[in-house]
């Protein structure tokens, strides 16, 4: 528990690699958190990337602007093999 009295855990759960590459993924509960998908108290903060849609409809296709979890825009550049390389 923390200064505030309330109860908390991070419990990290094992992903395997892909093309080597594994998200850094837990569950996190905390005894002053409300009910959600995975029961009440316990949260699990994924990352994401969506399509920008501040400048309207989205046209699915390379004109698309992408942001990552934090809302920063990533930004696509090409790799010393040719190969796309986001970054943000």
């Amino acid at each position: 528990s923390g200064p505030d009295g309330l109860a908390s855990i991070t419990l990290p759960l094992p992903i395997s690699a892909e093309r080597g590459f594994a998200p850094a993924l837990a569950l996190h509960y905390s005894s002053g958190g409300g009910n959600g998908p995975f029961g009440v108290g316990w949260s699990c903060a994924t990352m994401s990337i969506a399509r920008r849609t501040s400048h309207g409809v989205p046209q699915y296709n390379d004109s698309d602007e992408f942001l990552g979890p934090d809302g920063e825009v990533l930004v696509q550049t090409l790799s010393t093999g040719d190969a796309p390389n986001p970054v943000t």
